[in-house]
């Protein structure tokens, strides 16, 4: 079977199977420069995304402009990982890159 790249990954913490920081950690010892934006209803989960390293975090409901953008921010600085975020800076939105 054919492997296929992948460029972004959105990822909803709140799955039925895996905990969703399990996935990113397996997504990204597979793959280290895949860009993942983390997708949540959970509040307080901005420092934890900054500890895993995603390259966005997006909280539930989610604005299709919003996420459209975070998508168009993050696809332009691939291939790599983007920088790590401002610490003054931080919110989930400016999380989302």
């Amino acid at each position: 079977m054919k492997k296929t790249a992948i460029d972004l990954v959105l990822l909803d913490l709140n799955m039925p199977i895996k905990n969703g920081w399990d996935a990113f950690e397996q997504l990204t010892s597979e793959n280290p420069m895949l860009a993942v934006i983390v997708i949540t209803a959970r509040p307080n989960q901005l420092f934890t995304a900054q500890g895993f390293g995603v390259s966005g975090l997006l909280e539930k409901p989610l604005d299709f402009p919003t996420l459209l953008e975070s998508v168009k921010r993050t696809a332009v600085r691939h291939p790599g990982r983007p920088p790590e975020p401002d610490p003054n800076r931080l919110s989930p939105q400016s999380l989302s890159l």
